[in-house]
């Protein structure tokens, strides 16, 4: 059985932006190689909102009209949560476009119903990469007071993992949830980098698998239409012969039951027998040879579907790494954005240092700047910033 896949990822300010260009297709050229540009126009939006607004624009402003609080949304305020909604590729293999749409509807509704139906500021279906997948965007506004940790705190997430895929089978869809308190582990850019190259392979490798497979298939319909035809001659050779001697076609039979034949006769019944036996010897040895042949053909056929088990897994795993990458890059952002705001304070720090702080202070200052060592346990970020300090405060002097 298949299962719902449904994760959360917290949006920024300076996250919408990018999140708005990638579900609304907005870009000339695009490194993701999992989107088919010519299928785009398959892809739709499941609200009613403007397409043209950006993301940005459209949550903003619902956030000023709904809260109650006067002061200024906090820029580093979380002002959505994006859902990523999905499956696996078998089980929308096994639904047409009506069934696909109301899967998603279905999903949802679900969130419509507990966190709100305005709180759905988007929720657009993907059908141009390789399995169908819905991004919603919820925005955590709860009785005017926006926020994402009150609405979707831990409890609440594991309690979702648990309800949406009974919400969904109650409306015909059957789904399981994910493992509980899964121990799996999330990956790092390099590994995920790694596991990329693998299922690269390991794609190239099941392609050849069912180009070979088909064949396989094909060689087992034409070999149990041989081995039918054959079970039907044996059975044919095996009623001439000992029957026709039984009849009384061989011979004349005596008084007393007994057959009575002449020199010819016994010669043509030998003569019959021994082809029959030849016969028979060379079928049986022909019908053990095509039914090993069948045995090796059931096994390959069999690990054909062990491969393609596997590969459903992989590319389910691919699209969470992808999630997960994702996920990073925000991160490496903002810290981005805070390096940049710590340097301007360095130089005008470094502007005005010699004009409030007395010389003696100033030198002190200085030697306990440069007594900082490097440590090699530093990440590339922290030194950095530690460079760019020491640089700052040697230009000062």
């Amino acid at each position: 059985m298949s299962y719902v896949v449904a994760r959360m990822q917290k949006m920024k300010s300076g996250n919408l932006g990018g999140v708005y260009k990638h579900n609304e297709r907005i870009f000339g050229k695009h490194s993701n190689k999992d989107i088919d540009p010519e299928r785009s126009h398959l892809n739709y939006e499941l609200t009613d909102r403007n397409r043209e607004i950006s993301y940005k624009e459209q949550i903003e402003a619902y956030i000023d009209e709904n809260k109650l609080s006067k002061r200024a949304t906090r820029k580093d305020a979380v002002l959505c949560d994006e859902w990523l909604i999905t499956s696996d590729k078998t089980f929308f293999e096994n639904l047409d476009s009506d069934q696909t749409k109301e899967f998603f509807e279905t999903a949802k509704n679900y969130f419509a119903e507990k966190y709100g139906e305005s709180n759905i500021a988007y929720a657009s279906v993907h059908l141009d990469e390789s399995t169908p997948h819905m991004h919603m965007g919820v925005v955590p506004m709860q009785n005017g007071k926006l926020s994402s940790k009150a609405m979707f705190d831990r409890e609440e997430l594991k309690k979702i993992q648990a309800d949406l895929p009974e919400y969904l089978n109650k409306n015909g869809f059957g789904l399981e949830r994910g493992k509980l308190n899964s121990e799996a582990k999330h990956l790092n850019v390099k590994e995920f980098k790694e596991k990329q190259k693998v299922l690269d392979q390991i794609d190239e490798k099941i392609k050849t698998k069912e180009k070979k497979i088909g064949k396989l298939e094909q060689d087992l319909m034409e070999t149990e239409d041989k081995l039918s035809s054959v079970n039907e001659l044996y059975q044919e050779y095996d009623r001439v012969g000992l029957n026709e001697l039984k009849e009384g076609k061989f011979g004349k039979k005596t008084l007393s039951g007994k057959i009575k034949m002449d020199e010819q006769e016994l010669k043509k019944i030998v003569k019959t027998a021994v082809e029959k036996m030849d016969q028979n010897s060379k079928m049986s040895l022909h019908q053990e040879k095509l039914k090993n042949q069948i045995r090796n053909l059931e096994k390959q056929v069999s690990n054909k579907n062990h491969l393609l088990k596997e590969l459903n897994a992989s590319k389910e795993e691919i699209k969470l790494l992808k999630f997960e990458n994702r996920k990073l890059n925000n991160k490496v952002s903002k810290l981005l954005d805070k390096l940049n705001v710590a340097t301007q304070k360095l130089k005008l720090w470094r502007n005005h240092a010699r004009e409030y702080i007395p010389g003696k202070e100033f030198k002190k200052f200085v030697k306990q700047v440069n007594k900082i060592q490097i440590s090699q346990t530093f990440n590339p970020m922290a030194i950095k910033a530690i460079k760019l300090v020491k640089d700052m405060v040697e230009r000062s002097m």
